[in-house]
């Protein structure tokens, strides 16, 4: 019994291992347009990233002494601290991921409230 276990893992085990031979074969033998078309998609999202470091605008997060003086932000290795209750310019990228941190704080919020009542 153990061992037509053994073999039916191995039996399973070839065949996964036949399919990754088969996907792998496919993903090399790709045509030079869908690689080049790759490398333009690359570039694209890697200047679009770019840009977003670049453009400033202006934010002013609220004072709130409970939540701290400042914020601390990062964005793909490089980091920010913000003071509350100042007006200052940032990265667009900074603020995409304050937005999304607010956002995700609201709706984490809003479930507890829809939970507990």
């Amino acid at each position: 019994m153990a061992e037509k276990k053994v073999n039916e893992a191995g039996a399973a085990e070839e065949q996964l291992i036949n399919e990754l031979m088969k996907r792998v074969e496919q993903l090399e033998g790709g045509s030079k347009a869908e690689e080049e078309k790759a490398e333009a998609e690359y570039s694209e999202r890697k200047e679009k990233s770019l840009k977003l470091m670049e453009e400033r605008v202006p934010v002013r997060l609220a004072y709130d002494t409970s939540k701290g003086d400042s914020v601390f932000a990062c964005v793909n290795g490089r980091a920010i601290q913000i003071k509350r209750g100042e007006r200052v310019e940032i990265p667009k990228a900074f603020d995409e991921v304050l937005r999304n941190a607010e956002e995700q704080s609201e709706e984490a919020a809003r479930l507890i409230s829809r939970r507990s009542s």
